[in-house]
């Protein structure tokens, strides 16, 4: 197994982190949870399917690039 130091992130990256509005994040993401749950219940997967797609792909969870 590959061991990543403590230097594995530059601090520009850490300062990114830090600078994030985690409170916003949260709603944005509860409030998409909350619509796929109410998708789910009206048993409407086509919608789940939809939303969580678009959850994943929001600007809450952006890519990661490699």
């Amino acid at each position: 197994m590959e061991h990543i130091g403590n230097d594995a992130a530059s601090p520009d990256e850490s300062n990114e982190w830090q600078s994030i509005d985690w409170k916003a994040v949260m709603q944005f993401v509860g409030k998409a949870q909350m619509r796929i749950a109410q998708a789910e219940t009206e048993k409407d997967f086509r919608r789940v399917a939809r939303l969580t797609r678009s959850l994943i792909r929001s600007w809450g969870n952006p890519p990661v690039l490699h």
